[in-house]
């Protein structure tokens, strides 16, 4: 009865309100109905059929409105601007009689037109508190649609055609966000251009005082012996640049204002796409498909927090008519002990969340089975996406050798169940199985230990729609802290210089690469399959598994067919509404990140040194990403970003070349470098100063 009294203190603020029954799941397929003999077999059938944690009968003065204004032939409504829909079903056995695929997933609001009651449903009972606070508003926006002072349209579907009525729209109708005159493409910005030059300048100069030095020197001893130094100057420009860069980068964060961050270009996001600009053109929302690579996190600290705020986002999204589903590649499902095993399985069947789980690695066993890849990521994400693909294929043969005409579809559709499952059964192989493995338009990769906000999935899509040539979209994740050790501590403070203020401000109203480092990133479908390749042995790949960075991979691969990336940080993504992700927890953890990241980074770059007779020293990945049609800029920022630090590491070997050739060396060397002292100030002054404002503005 404590569910009855919570539901009495659900309708006390909201009076004209009234729930006439509750459903909570128990376990499995068992539920707690209160009162348990008002609602039909049927209402409780149809809750099981949406495999809802909780749902409730309402009705009020604005949903018999809508029953009665409504013909029958109508079987969706739609707010003003098109970010909520509803659909409307004859009675419960129509709803429980629909195609799994034409379901509303997740949590949702529905009208049934026999009992004139409304149907909310969601995944668990706090998450239904939040759906009846909402109720009341959507309600009323789906009534005011039908009065004539509005500008608004009523979706309906008649014979399966679908065509928009009563549209009277004025181009004075208020957007929810973004600029309305926003075009299919982000705006060129070529400030970047001049900023790379100036830089590029500056460290030329830098050369050219270098060059004079050796020269000078030459001339004084009357011997060619110093210009044999000028071979290191290709090294001592390396250097110069990503420290001219970083000087003037910082120069220009201190100086530029914050608004700068609030803009759009080809490869950043500071503002919000236009929606209503997105709607006149045609979009639509497209299927999304997350999928979270995850291994042998706790399920209570780790795993369920996650699902919870990606399964808010999805019922965000779902509610704006568009429709998504999580796959987990779950690679230790098949490794933990029955009792954790048997609570994965429950609370992803509780959630209606979808799981692919591999057998473990055993190479050499009697059954055999082999997990490709040095840390395994890659393999695991390749194996759900290949079940998915095989899955879809399965389907779509099905379909079309069934579907002569429109009856045999229509029975084709209520056997979509079992076609799905016989689908399953035939490309299942070692992996165990559970819900559908369907994969969407858009991939959005994440992480176990992160969290989003409820409202991005609409913008999500809208960027891709905007954008053609977009391939993948990084969002900036805040740090996350879970027991504020001081690694742990200072890992999120790096992080957030990094991303949050150094990174965003550098990619701000500018054309810079945007390279997708990290997971809260988003990939077309289309992209992916545009890039995808085979193995040795034939079999199709979409992530690298024989490197140790797959993402860099197919960064790289994406640019150099043709599509773009992006980085985003929309403006109110901030506190508890922005992309947070879990940082390391020791100091020891994130150095190991960042030599994952360098030995990452230095096999896409060069191939090993013992090829670099017959195969020189760069990989043809970047052989081709030099010869793209990135911007001369983009490029120079690429070899910055990603050469400095073999340049750097460089300093080592030079350092005791020159130590010798001092020390064995008959005659002064002086002359031919330059004065200890003065690079020890020019670093002591440029430095300070550049990581004070670093600090101060972060």
């Amino acid at each position: 009865m404590s569910l009855y009294n919570q539901s009495m203190d659900w309708k006390e603020p909201q009076d004209d309100l009234v729930i006439d029954s509750l459903f909570a799941r128990i376990s499995g397929s068992q539920y707690l109905v209160v009162p348990p003999t008002k609602p039909s077999s049927a209402a409780l059938l149809a809750v099981r059929r949406l495999r809802a944690g909780a749902a409730a009968l309402i009705s009020n003065g604005n949903s018999q409105t809508l029953f009665d204004r409504t013909s029958r032939d109508k079987c969706k409504l739609q707010t003003r601007h098109r970010h909520e829909h509803v659909n409307i079903y004859d009675s419960f056995q129509a709803l429980i009689n629909t195609p799994i695929s034409a379901l509303p997933k997740w949590s949702r609001l529905c009208l049934i037109r026999k009992e004139r009651l409304a149907l909310v449903w969601a995944y668990d009972v706090d998450h239904l508190k939040d759906m009846l606070d909402g109720c009341k508003t959507i309600l009323s926006a789906l009534v005011e649609v039908d009065r004539p002072s509005f500008a608004a349209s009523i979706l309906t579907i008649d014979g399966g055609g679908v065509q928009n009525i009563g549209m009277a729209e004025s181009s004075s109708l208020p957007t929810e966000n973004g600029d309305s005159s926003e075009g299919l493409k982000s705006p060129q910005k070529y400030s970047y251009s001049y900023f790379m030059g100036i830089n590029l300048l500056c460290t030329l100069l830098l050369i050219a005082g270098v060059l004079e030095r050796v020269l000078a020197a030459s001339n004084q001893s009357a011997s060619q012996e110093p210009l044999w130094l000028i071979a290191l100057i290709p090294f001592f420009g390396s250097w110069a640049l990503p420290f001219v860069e970083f000087a003037s980068r910082n120069l220009l964060q201190a100086s530029q204002p914050p608004s700068k961050k609030r803009t759009r270009t080809t490869s950043w996001c500071g503002a919000l796409p236009s929606m209503q600009f997105a709607s006149e053109t045609g979009f639509k929302s497209p299927a999304i498909t997350f999928i979270i690579a995850v291994y042998k996190e706790d399920l209570t600290l780790y795993l369920a927090p996650t699902i919870r705020s990606l399964l808010s986002a999805v019922h965000r999204y779902d509610l704006a008519g568009g429709g998504a589903n999580i796959i987990i590649g779950d690679d230790g499902m098949q490794l933990i002990n029955d009792t954790d095993r048997a609570a994965r399985i429950q609370f992803y069947q509780d959630m209606g969340v979808s799981w692919v789980a591999r057998p473990k690695h055993q190479p050499h066993s009697s059954t055999p089975y082999t997990r490709a890849g040095k840390f395994k990521t890659a393999s695991n994400m390749n194996n759900v996406c290949q079940l998915a693909i095989l899955v879809r294929d399965h389907l779509a043969n099905k379909r079309a050798s069934s579907c002569s005409g429109a009856d045999n579809c229509s029975r084709q559709s209520a056997n979509e169940i079992l076609l799905y499952d016989q689908a399953i059964t035939m490309n299942r192989t070692v992996n165990w199985v559970g819900g559908d493995l369907r994969m969407g338009d858009i991939l959005y990769i994440g992480d176990s230990d992160q969290r989003v906000p409820e409202n991005f999935l609409l913008h999500l899509a809208a960027e891709f729609f905007l954008d053609p040539q977009l391939g993948i979209l990084q969002f900036i994740s805040d740090p996350y802290f879970e027991i504020n050790h001081f690694g742990e501590l200072w890992a999120g403070w790096e992080k957030h210089v990094r991303d949050l203020k150094h990174i965003s401000y550098a990619r701000a109203g500018t054309t810079s690469l945007s390279i997708a480092e990290s997971n809260s990133h988003a990939i077309r479908v289309d992209a992916l399959a545009a890039i995808q390749y085979r193995n040795e042995d034939g079999e199709l790949k979409l992530w690298s598994e024989s490197h140790v960075s797959e993402r860099l991979d197919l960064n790289f691969r994406l640019l150099v067919a043709g599509y773009r990336s992006k980085l985003v940080q929309y403006p109110g993504n901030v506190g508890p509404h922005s992309f947070v992700q879990g940082v390391s927890i020791t100091v020891r953890d994130e150095i190991k990140w960042h030599e994952k990241q360098a030995y990452g980074t230095s096999e896409l770059i060069f191939n090993p040194l013992r090829t670099w007779l017959w195969r020189g020293p760069f990989t043809p990945l970047i052989r081709a990403l030099a010869l793209s049609n990135l911007t001369l800029a983009q490029k120079i920022d690429f070899y910055q970003s990603y050469m400095a630090p073999f340049t750097l590491a460089s300093s080592l070997p030079i350092a005791i070349f020159h130590y010798f050739y001092i020390g064995f060396h008959s005659k002064p060397t002086e002359s031919r470098y330059v004065n200890f002292w003065w690079i020890f100030l020019a670093s002591l002054a440029s430095l300070t100063f550049c990581v004070g404002i670093l600090i101060i503005v972060a």
